[in-house]
């Protein structure tokens, strides 16, 4: 899991990436992967716009960001809402992708950009 979140990572300066998650395990696998980088729980959109962001974001918060990486998990129904350990979400581990949303007024401004 380290190698793909470096990998996804490769070449971003440090200073622009924001790794939101509630959860510690993630964030120092996160850490472990690419160095110490700033970790928050809940974003607002002045910590994100511009930025790099790890984790998960609402769609109006991620089309101000630059890219959204999302370290993807399987987790089954009954880990929902649990505290995953390291170990948990190693074993969930599906890949990490990488989103670049824009806010459009319209479907057919967003088709035409």
């Amino acid at each position: 899991m380290t190698k793909e979140i470096k990998q996804a990572l490769a070449g971003i300066d440090l200073a622009t990436i924001v790794v939101v998650t509630r959860h510690p395990a993630l964030a120092n696998i996160i850490k472990s992967a690419i160095g110490d980088v700033e970790v928050t729980s809940h974003a607002t959109a002045e910590e994100v716009t511009g930025k790099v962001v790890v984790g998960v974001l609402p769609l109006p918060l991620a089309s101000v960001t630059s890219a959204l990486v999302s370290v993807d998990l399987n987790i089954p129904a009954d880990k929902r809402g649990v505290e995953l350990t390291a170990d948990d979400m190693a074993e969930m581990f599906t890949g990490v992708s990488v989103y670049v949303t824009r806010r459009h007024e319209t479907a057919l401004e967003a088709l035409q950009s």
